[in-house]
């Protein structure tokens, strides 16, 4: 997958393209002018041409890589006022206030900013929350799921372990990690074509059979 600077531009004002040609010394391409969207009216689906080019291609699957791409989009929606920001392998829309704070604060060192770019679907059904989104940075999804689990006790979960695969990279190996709840143990096991599924499993200590790691 080649590194690609999906920005939605919502309006521009004035000499609105200067920053975009500033920021981080990348050259956007010409063709950038002619392929602006907004939302607001047709909502045509046009993305700038790829930034920073083929030579990092898959660069979004190494952490520092990643992390630079999204504080140039952070940069991005600050320095164009934007009315939002769409993080298209999520299908996500955020506030561009809360992008720009969760990323800076993950690139200042802190937690991964997995609500503005990993969304989830909650099967109230199965008791399993879906993540989708993941996959950008790891080539892996998360499967999260607890008998009689409610959504938001999931999505704490899952947070916190997305946060530990985006900056570590995918589990490739069968494990279990210490759950929030230290009575629980969260069995992991990867599955799928080249472990693009991670099937995680909150499990009492007594059903588990390995000993818990700690996440990073």
């Amino acid at each position: 997958m080649d590194l690609e600077a999906e920005v939605v531009v919502l309006d521009e004002a004035g000499d609105g393209l200067t920053p975009l040609e500033q920021i981080g010394r990348m050259a956007f391409p010409g063709a950038v002018a002619n392929n602006m969207a907004d939302l607001r009216f047709d909502c045509r689906n046009r993305w700038p041409r790829r930034v920073p080019g083929a030579h990092l291609a898959g660069g979004e699957r190494v952490a520092p890589i990643a992390q630079a791409f999204l504080a140039f989009g952070a940069k991005l929606a600050g320095d164009l006022s934007a009315d939002a920001v769409v993080w298209n392998p999520a299908r996500l829309v955020s506030e561009p206030g809360f992008f720009v704070e969760t990323v800076n604060d993950y690139v200042g060192g802190g937690a991964f900013p997995v609500l503005a770019t990993v969304d989830f679907e909650y099967h109230e059904n199965e008791y399993r929350l879906q993540s989708q989104g993941l996959a950008w940075f790891s080539g892996q999804e998360i499967a999260l799921a607890g008998a009689g689990a409610q959504g938001q006790e999931l999505a704490r979960r899952a947070v916190r372990l997305i946060h530990d695969i985006a900056v570590n990279g995918p589990i490739i190996m069968h494990q279990y990690v210490a759950d929030l709840d230290t009575d629980l143990q969260i069995e992991l096991a990867p599955t799928g074509e080249a472990n693009s599924i991670l099937n995680c499993h909150i499990r009492s200590k007594s059903d588990a059979k390995g000993k818990a790691l700690t996440l990073h």
